[in-house]
């Protein structure tokens, strides 16, 4: 039986491929509530018996994100290296605040 989703979750990850899996695993094992999600349901499938909370979305879908709670999310980690449109949509449609850096005023 699958767990809920976390209602204060920390972290989100966007893409299970090397480095999201392994930035998921890491912080999971450091104690944060991790969201893992991607498109390839053989990597949900792979990550699912190592990671709490792990689903299957197209997240450039501004509805799918949404629905999963997204911009709840205290931090958002955009993992999708293959296919930079894609990372580029995925960041822009989550809305999760922007990093210090992003949003124009001085560090």
């Amino acid at each position: 039986m699958a767990k809920p989703l976390p209602t204060s979750a920390d972290v989100v990850v966007i893409g299970l491929g090397r480095f999201g899996s392994a930035v998921s695993i890491h912080l999971t094992r450091l104690g944060h509530e991790v969201l893992a999600i991607d498109r390839r349901e053989e990597l949900v499938q792979r990550w699912s018996h190592e990671l709490p909370y792990v689903v299957q979305a197209d997240t450039t879908d501004p509805i799918a994100l949404k629905r999963l709670g997204v911009d709840a999310f205290q931090h958002a980690i955009v993992a999708i290296g293959e296919d930079i449109e894609a990372s580029a949509r995925a960041r822009i449609t989550s809305s999760t605040p922007k990093p210090p850096w992003e949003s124009g005023s001085p560090t």
